[in-house]
């Protein structure tokens, strides 16, 4: 199992000014890619680390154990930076390092690395919020697709996607939606005691039908949304390369995919929408 022991903290206790960062492995059955395992090693051997993998089998709970942690070490530790590494995903090179130095470059608190979803679609975890236009569904997300990923900036903000998402309604808010696959995170500021993970459940009755309907807010959307409700500056990055493990490896180095826009967020069918100030606003 990879984690630091105590005489490794022992090491890391004097402060010199220098980042240290939290690199949480989380696992519901204590498995981990042997590419992962590796990225990990690759990691310590250029950036000082703190290396926790805590398993538990509720997501959103084993995320927050980490979380927690890194928090606490803050202070005893000298813990500067959080970063969540998922046990399926295999980041190339000197990946951390590099994350740091996009995060400090981009003058960002948190950075998402874009991930594809384990299928042909293309479709990835990074999206923006739709759920607040007419006819979506609670915490909808159109989702970016890998072909639309090579259109923007290698490290984008939420505007930077709505700007070229066809059909986004103008002067809309923006929320980005990041996935925790890869999240570097700067826990020197105060918002960081302010948010937590948390999957969100509810069931609908559509009042025409009759029908019921479930909906969920994954832990990553949800966690991305605290933050933009905090006022909290993050984004996404391809900068760093990656394969999600699944059937196959799925990577995020290229255009690729069955789909070239996620229908899920379709909005070019809305011809007005009003902003919470009652603003109108033309797509």
């Amino acid at each position: 199992m990879i984690q630091t022991d105590e005489t490794t903290l022992a090491r890391l206790k004097p402060r010199d000014g220098k980042p240290l960062v939290f690199l949480a492995i989380p696992t519901y059955d204590r498995r981990m890619d042997i590419g992962t395992a590796d990225a990990v090693v690759r990691a310590t051997s250029t950036t000082r680390c703190v290396v926790r993998r805590h398993n538990a089998p509720l997501l959103a709970y084993n995320f927050n154990i980490c979380w927690c942690d890194a928090l606490n070490l803050r202070e005893s530790l000298g813990v500067t930076h959080f970063c969540m590494l998922h046990a399926d995903l295999i980041p190339s090179g000197d990946w951390l390092n590099d994350l740091m130095a996009e995060l400090e470059r981009s003058g960002l608190d948190a950075l998402s690395v874009v991930s594809p979803i384990k299928d042909l679609r293309g479709l990835t975890s990074t999206g923006l919020d739709v759920s607040g236009l007419a006819g979506k569904s609670p915490w909808a997300v159109r989702r970016i697709t890998m072909s639309e990923l090579f259109m923007l900036p290698e490290t984008f903000e939420g505007a930077d996607a709505a700007a070229i998402l066809p059909g986004w309604p103008k002067n809309w808010p923006v929320t980005l939606c990041v996935n925790t696959g890869l999240l570097l995170i700067d826990l020197r500021k105060p918002w960081v005691e302010q948010v937590h993970f948390e999957i969100r459940d509810c069931i609908h009755r559509d009042p025409v039908s009759g029908l019921f309907e479930a909906f969920c807010e994954p832990e990553d959307w949800g966690f991305s949304r605290q933050m933009a409700a905090l006022g909290v500056r993050y984004g996404a990055t391809r900068k760093i390369l990656l394969n999600h493990i699944g059937s196959m490896a799925y990577d995020n180095a290229s255009a690729w995919g069955t789909e070239k826009s996620d229908s899920v967020g379709v909005v070019s069918e809305v011809v007005e929408v009003v902003v919470p100030d009652g603003v109108l606003v033309g797509v």
